[in-house]
């Protein structure tokens, strides 16, 4: 009912199976964002408790909308410190002005200044799986570009659950945001007519 992403350790590892799903990646688009404040709750999980992720979606679910100084109704699932042997932070939350007024039994992260590029994922909240893996066993090998090293500050993946994403039926405006490094090859120099 809630979001949930399993992982299967470090992003350049995650699960291999992605041409045997047959997922389709739309080309991404590209994005710089600046920095984003994101309130929610956040808990550590392993590969094998991951399955749990949905309960602190639930527990979240009755302050979307009204955690203090929300910006948008959009949600957000925060993967941190991803480590080779499956292990993460993961916060679920929502995008805030300040943390000033926010209530101290929630999590309060700034996401830096980052390029990102931007994948959407169709289908069902369950299959988000298939579509990382796509991207990190696909598309970033295939583009030359590279992610961000994830950190404590840096999210290894950012899932974005837009307006029309519906929680009861697991569908619909899913986004998946990739915090990129080298911006600067996306950049298309174009000549001009001086030279």
């Amino acid at each position: 009912m809630y979001p949930q992403t399993k992982l299967k350790g470090d992003c350049s590892r995650m699960a291999t199976d992605s041409e045997a799903t047959g997922v389709h990646l739309e080309e991404p688009r590209m994005e710089d964002r600046n920095s984003l404040l994101v309130a929610g709750l956040m808990k550590a999980y392993t590969e094998e408790t991951s399955k749990e992720m949905p309960q602190l979606w639930r527990e979240l679910a009755p302050h979307i909308g009204k955690m203090p100084g929300q910006v948008g109704r959009k949600a957000y699932g925060v993967i941190y410190n991803l480590s080779k042997t499956g292990d993460f932070a993961y916060l679920a939350g929502v995008e805030v002005s300040s943390a000033a007024d926010v209530p101290d039994d929630f999590n309060v992260v700034r996401i830096p200044d980052v390029s990102y590029a931007v994948f959407p994922h169709a289908g069902h909240v369950s299959n988000l799986k298939e579509t990382i893996s796509a991207i990190w066993n696909e598309w970033l090998p295939a583009s030359g570009l590279r992610p961000t090293r994830a950190d404590e500050e840096m999210p290894a993946i950012i899932e974005q659950y837009g307006e029309g994403f519906d929680p009861a039926t697991g569908a619909g405006d899913i986004e998946i945001w990739v915090p990129l490094k080298n911006r600067s090859r996306m950049i298309t120099m174009v000549p001009t007519a001086e030279g």
